[in-house]
């Protein structure tokens, strides 16, 4: 039996060595009916990713602010995170990996939690998502505001 899972990769493709034998291992493992790369996408087709996912994940180190875990938040998504940079501000510590180890054990986690455990953790994120708002921001300006007057 076919199991029914299949992985998109969002976002620029660069046509690099890595990409290119990523591509050939797909080929070769008989994934690429499984493992599809969109290149980049227009906003409405990237909610559409977001609301359709079972979950994400964001692997680029050195990052400044983890903007992409949010947004997967926002849209009531677990966003499993690399354990550095910017997403040890956004992602919260449970769905955080520092290894390809932990990465695979927080997606064999996720795949085994309930649909109501993933909703239940959904909109725990969106709720907390919001915390990253710019009207969240505003609001706490102004009270430092009138704290000063």
């Amino acid at each position: 039996m076919e199991s029914d899972f299949y992985v998109t990769f969002v976002g620029e493709i660069l046509q690099n060595s890595y990409y290119k034998n990523l591509v050939k291992k797909i080929r070769e493992y008989g994934l690429d009916r499984k493992i599809h790369f969109t290149g980049l996408v227009n906003e409405s087709k990237l909610r559409e990713y977001y609301l359709n996912c079972a979950f994400g994940i964001y692997t680029p180190i050195r990052e400044d602010f983890g903007m992409i875990p949010l947004e997967f938040n926002s849209a009531g998504k677990i966003c499993l995170s690399v354990d550095e940079g910017g997403c040890i501000e956004t992602t919260p510590l449970r769905h955080r990996f520092s290894n390809s180890e932990g990465l695979g054990k927080s997606i064999l986690k996720l795949m085994d939690m309930s649909l109501e455990g993933k909703k239940k953790e959904g909109e725990l994120l969106r709720k907390r998502a919001k915390n990253f708002s710019s009207r969240h921001f505003i609001r706490l300006l102004e009270k430092v505001e009138e704290l000063a007057d």
